[in-house]
């Protein structure tokens, strides 16, 4: 089989500190190299390299062979022609990818600049081709004005504008609902076995990885651990981190004890963005101790509700009120911390703001930065030098230190890996016996019906069901069906 790229003993460092370290891998053309690890194992920086788009203080070393030239050695020109129009990335920031101040139409039509297809009708199939089915409105908007999936969608459908031949997906689905998740691997899959474009897609889920691709490549600690077809890793691998990794699975016992306190109360609350109802009449309660799960397919209004929960946002109408301190963290984690804190200051900030002295705020930083494993390598790094699971951890880890009582979570495991996720996972139930209150919202109701122990499913801004994991897995209500199972 002829190969599209070939990665040759890749070697990268940031300063002192060794990320990628003789990587080698063939991408065949026309098929789909999955690249899986924890957060952290070094694979986005590969995808980086392919693109020369490693930051000034890394050094790469190795070679890069794409149709004959070895793109570690290519000047800056040659490679920003190669990123408009031969391999494009999708990338795991969304909101990083996307200029704020231009709309959404502008990186499509910058796209199809560079392609021979520039006409409205293109952009219209090539937007509903990544699952977006009112593009007038999409496009019209900017991005702070659209969810976290819609954000991914428009660069989904940027990379597939042009006459893309190599399309390098780093956590491209995280953000993503279970249903779009599949639809969009699936695209994947077409796109390489009908049009042979060449796929690397970096995941750290073990099942996508399966289940999508060809051959699968584990990184840890930035080595290749083990590499070979999809069906031997699956049945039977031989490297033992790889075998935790499809071991892995969620294991926490849900709390099915009744609730005493009630400490937060949305009453009847609505909100609307122009012609767009984001929140349409909705309540809830939480309980002390409690974790909340709501579910729903990006764009339910999932988002918008934790902003009014948080007073980040009023609503239009309706009341929230609640008895215990709130805490949001954040879905987009590499522009909700400021970049010009290392992690130790980030998380001792909130402690320091409320009078505790800097050195114990700092020890105080380092048991909440633990306790969210967030290994001490870390503590004087800054947040761009971070992977995305990484950043989340400190997000959580930076929520615990501001003493709050009651967590708002949202995507918060969207960018982790399921071992990392496990662990995390382990840290918020500890913190529930304890008393903590928590709403999560994923798109991912599978993930929900083991994390909590009360579930709302959203759809179109509407609470359509609410109850416990269990009568959710009851339901025969078709939406909730696909959300669980999909």
């Amino acid at each position: 089989m002829e190969s599209a790229l070939e990665i040759r003993n890749l070697n990268v460092s940031y300063n002192s500190i060794k990320a990628v370290r003789g990587v080698s891998l063939t991408l065949e053309r026309g098929t789909i190299t999955a690249l899986i690890g924890e957060s952290g194992a070094g694979k986005s920086t590969v995808a980086s390299a392919i693109i020369g788009l490693l930051p000034r203080n890394a050094t790469a070393e190795g070679e890069i062979i794409y149709k004959g030239q070895n793109l570690l050695g290519s000047d800056e020109k040659t490679l920003r022609c190669i990123r408009k129009k031969s391999i494009a990335l999708i990338p795991q920031s969304h909101m990083a990818a996307l200029e704020p101040m231009n709309k959404a139409v502008s990186i499509l039509k910058w796209k199809t600049a560079h392609s021979n297809q520039k006409d409205k009708s293109y952009i219209n199939a090539v937007l509903a081709s990544a699952g977006i089915d009112n593009p007038e409105r999409i496009l019209s908007s900017y991005p702070e004005d659209l969810s976290g999936g819609t954000r991914q969608r428009i660069l989904i459908a940027s990379a597939l504008a042009s006459d893309t031949d190599i399309i390098i997906a780093d956590e491209m689905t995280s953000a993503l609902d279970a249903p779009l998740r599949k639809e969009m691997s699936s695209l994947l899959v077409f796109l390489a076995k009908e049009k042979g474009i060449t796929v690397l897609m970096i995941t750290h889920d073990i099942e996508m990885a399966i289940s999508f691709s060809d051959s699968i490549a584990v990184m840890k600690d930035g080595i290749i651990t083990e590499y070979g077809p999809r069906e031997k890793i699956a049945a039977k691998p031989s490297d033992a981190y790889t075998r935790d990794l499809i071991l892995s699975h969620f294991s926490r016992t849900n709390n099915k004890e009744k609730q005493q306190s009630i400490i937060l109360r949305a009453s009847d609350i609505s909100k609307r963005y122009s012609s767009i109802e984001a929140i349409s009449s909705l309540s809830l309660t939480l309980s002390q101790g409690e974790i909340l799960g709501i579910a729903g397919a990006s764009g339910a209004g999932k988002t918008t509700l934790l902003r009014i929960l948080s007073s980040l946002e009023a609503p239009d109408s309706g009341t929230v009120t609640a008895e215990r301190k709130t805490m949001m963290v954040f879905q987009d984690s590499y522009h909700s911390l400021d970049g010009t804190m290392n992690v130790i200051t980030l998380v001792s900030e909130p402690m320091i703001i409320r009078g505790i002295k800097k050195k114990e705020a700092r020890e105080k930083a380092t048991h909440f930065l633990h306790l969210s494993h967030v290994d001490e390598s870390l503590f004087l790094k800054y947040p761009a030098s971070l992977s995305g699971g990484e950043r989340a951890r400190v997000q959580i880890a930076r929520a615990l230190a501001a003493d709050a009582q009651i967590l708002l979570l949202d995507e918060p495991f969207s960018s982790l890996d399921r071992i990392s996720t496990s662990q995390i996972l382990t840290t918020l139930s500890s913190l529930r016996d304890n008393g903590t209150s928590m709403i999560i919202v994923s798109h991912d109701a599978s993930f929900l019906l083991d994390a909590a122990d009360r579930m709302i499913i959203m759809k179109d801004g509407a609470k359509i069901k609410e109850g416990t994991p269990s009568e959710m897995r009851a339901s025969s209500d078709p939406y909730i069906s696909f959300l669980l199972h999909s």
